[in-house]
């Protein structure tokens, strides 16, 4: 579960492939306020700590699918 009332409804990681070596941040879409949320530590318990990074400028609900560029690093929802 996620604190302050956050409801993710998509999740995507930035370099997101097998390479241990390879930094990785996690980032979701909340639901509640329409913002992208970075969340950091995310694979360290108890989960880390939410920042959140703006609004979308769209209204989302629901489940989102959720991608980020590889090559680009956009995020498309």
């Amino acid at each position: 579960p996620y604190p302050d009332g956050i409801t993710p409804v998509g999740t995507a990681y930035t370099n997101n492939d097998t390479n241990p070596a390879t930094g990785t941040t996690l980032f979701v879409l909340d639901d509640d306020t329409d913002s992208l949320i970075q969340v950091t530590n995310a694979n360290n318990p108890p989960g880390g700590s939410l920042i959140d990074r703006g609004t979308l400028g769209v209204a989302i609900s629901g489940i989102t699918p959720f991608d980020i560029s590889g090559r680009s690093g956009v995020g498309y929802a």
